[in-house]
């Protein structure tokens, strides 16, 4: 016979294995650039704007310098191409995390902060 608490054991490990594979889930898309824009791109439109971009996580830098730098042609987004370049120089400098390239220096315009 069981006791009254085996479901509730059940029920507890059965959140724990949800919020460990959740985590994994992030970090794993967190290291691969792919899965993480295609995560950030909401619309699907091959580009973040800053409302998607803001969303990444990162350890390094603020989100306006990160998307500063890494929006190369100063459109006001972050192109793909721009986005995997950024993330493989920043993986190359050892820092590895998303968001790298030098600085885009003073830009004005974009009204997205």
């Amino acid at each position: 016979m069981r006791s009254p608490s085996f479901p509730l054991l059940l029920l507890t490990a059965a959140a724990l294995i949800a919020a460990c594979s959740s985590s994994e889930s992030e970090n794993r898309m967190e290291r691969d650039p792919e899965q993480l824009f295609l995560r950030l791109d909401r619309d699907g439109d091959k580009r973040l704007s800053w409302d998607e971009f803001r969303e990444m996580p990162s350890r390094n830098g603020s989100p306006e310098e990160r998307f500063e730098r890494m929006d190369k042609d100063l459109d006001g987004y972050v192109s793909h191409d721009e986005f995997l370049t950024a993330r493989e120089e920043f993986r190359r400098s050892g820092q590895g995390g998303p968001g790298s390239g030098r600085h885009g220096g003073g830009r004005s315009g974009g009204g997205r902060y």
